[in-house]
């Protein structure tokens, strides 16, 4: 004779009827889910609220596996052993959906968890111990389970008194329901703003089947459990809430996305039109700052003149003049760099010209023409200085008076094929210190030039190496025969050539004059 579970059985039946392949179903289902979040919650993802719901899932998966043998076993239904299997599972179900809960809900207190806990665990211990006695009187009634598949389903289960063990059972599984509907309802009302309503029928469905098969399972009245499928719509619930949740978020990000793409474009629109309006400034500055050097160049007998000027950006801080008044029989010549360069450089090369209004009178000393040029910037300056060379040449002489302020040397080109390099003593023009610039006269013979620059040309840079003073001087010497024009033409063409695709980086200023 068989015997399961210390308990004789005459005969096992095996029925598999529609309620066995469906709770053998749910079953599978529900141990998959119940490992699925356990992964995740090794995972780290959510983790307190995956493992408590796997937790739920693996229980309710074997408690569901259990009500399949039974259904498909109907003899092995009467061994009472089985029932409290079952309500141990049952235990162990209030338990980890509870902590779920918990942890689900973001309830602020954990004190009616660990009691509900509390008191599941005693009712587990209790019925292990008190099974088949008075206190559980239902394991005394008779069960018949009878299944025919096409014509009728009929179930009987202990019909008869429950007990007063399981019916305090009963009770608390019933504050139980009543607490989690409303930890549920707070979830829904306080937390989400009514987005989770779903939650709620479902946990109220579960702990109503809970009740059901406590019910059932303790002789109180005959019914089919149905915990198993209120898990199933519960696992449905909360995948609506999370593709509701995926929902919300996909469209919030198309929304963000068009309120971005509105924001860039808005935004581009007024870049644009700040570009627009920042190059028409600096097409105006840009104008402004070439009529500020010199429109027309004398036409003279003894001498020819000529200049080149390209700042490193759309405004630059170089600066050209020469100032000549008809039969005065000198002609005076100024090259300057202000630090750096760009639209504050530029606005500083324009106060220099401003402060040359009538230098006339310092044709006699280009060193005093300095010092006056720097009393006159004196605390305009903002912090940069001034590199500049001061020339005065004497038509009927030949003579070239010059002074420098920290300026690169002049360099005189003779005619024979020398070049020379005259740079007296001074220093740059700022606020923070006197310039102390001295005079120094040279005698320019027919065919010999004189070349002012700016320190732009000599270190235009290429994969870091400068165009350099040599490389100047040679160029010099190979056109010494050529006019002005040609000179410069000549010196800008090679310094942009060496330079190539690398970014000019400072202003270029050259001037040439040549004695006849």
């Amino acid at each position: 004779m068989p015997v399961l579970i210390g308990k004789e059985i005459n005969r096992i039946t095996l029925n598999w009827n529609l309620f066995t392949v469906l709770n053998f179903t749910l079953a599978l289902i529900e141990l998959c889910i119940g490992l699925y979040h356990l992964f995740l919650g090794a995972k780290r993802y959510y983790s307190y609220i995956n493992i408590s719901f796997a937790a739920t899932s693996l229980l309710m998966g074997s408690y569901s596996l259990l009500n399949a043998f039974i259904y498909a076993n109907p003899g092995v239904a009467e061994s009472v052993h089985l029932f409290s299997l079952q309500m141990f599972f049952v235990n162990l179900l209030v338990i980890a959906f509870c902590w779920f809960m918990y942890h689900y809900t973001d309830y602020p207190s954990a004190v009616p968890f660990w009691l509900i806990t509390g008191i599941f665990i005693l009712f587990a211990l209790l019925e292990i111990v008190f099974w088949n006695t008075p206190l559980t009187s239902a394991a005394d009634h008779p069960l018949r389970i009878e299944f025919v598949f096409r014509n009728r389903v009929i179930i009987r289960v202990f019909q008869g008194d429950p007990g007063p063990l399981m019916s305090a059972k009963f009770l608390c599984a019933f504050f139980s329901m009543v607490f989690g509907f409303t930890v549920a309802l707070r979830r829904v009302s306080v937390i989400t703003g009514r987005k989770d309503w779903i939650i709620v029928p479902a946990v109220l469905f579960f702990f109503s089947a809970g009740l059901n098969d406590i019910a059932v399972a303790s002789g109180l009245y005959s019914f089919m459990f149905v915990l198993e499928y209120a898990h199933f719509f519960l696992i449905l619930s909360l995948n609506l809430i999370i593709i509701n949740h995926f929902l919300n978020v996909f469209r919030a990000h198309e929304n963000l996305n068009r309120t971005l793409e509105q924001r860039v474009l808005e935004r581009t629109e007024d870049l644009r039109r700040a570009r627009d309006q920042i190059l028409q400034e600096m097409n105006l500055a840009k104008k402004v700052e070439f009529s500020l050097l010199p429109s027309g160049i004398p036409e003279l007998s003894s001498l020819s003149i000529a200049y080149k000027y390209l700042p490193a950006s759309a405004v630059g801080g170089d600066f050209i003049d020469i100032q000549y008044r008809e039969g005065s029989g000198r002609i005076g010549f100024f090259i300057c760099d202000v630090s750096g360069h760009g639209v504050s450089a530029a606005l500083i090369a324009s106060m220099v010209k401003m402060s040359l209004a009538g230098w006339e009178e310092y044709f006699d000393s280009p060193s005093e023409h300095l010092h006056g040029v720097r009393r006159a910037l004196m605390g305009k300056m903002s912090g940069h200085f001034i590199s500049a060379c001061s020339a005065v040449y004497d038509l009927d002489s030949g003579r070239l008076k010059m002074a420098s302020a920290g300026h690169p040397p002049l360099m005189v080109l003779r005619s024979q094929g020398g070049v020379e390099d005259h740079k007296p003593p001074g220093r740059v023009l700022c606020d923070r210190f006197e310039a102390r610039c001295e005079d120094r006269e040279i005698l320019l013979e027919k065919g010999d030039a004189a070349v002012l620059y700016t320190d732009g040309i000599t270190e235009a840079r290429h994969e870091g190496l400068i165009f350099g003073e040599e490389r100047f001087r040679e160029l010099l010497k190979e056109k010494r025969e050529g006019v002005p024009e040609d000179i410069c033409g000549t010196l800008v063409s090679a310094v942009r050539a060496y330079r190539g695709k690398s970014p000019q980086e400072d202003d270029y200023s050259l001037l040439v004059v040549k004695r006849r």
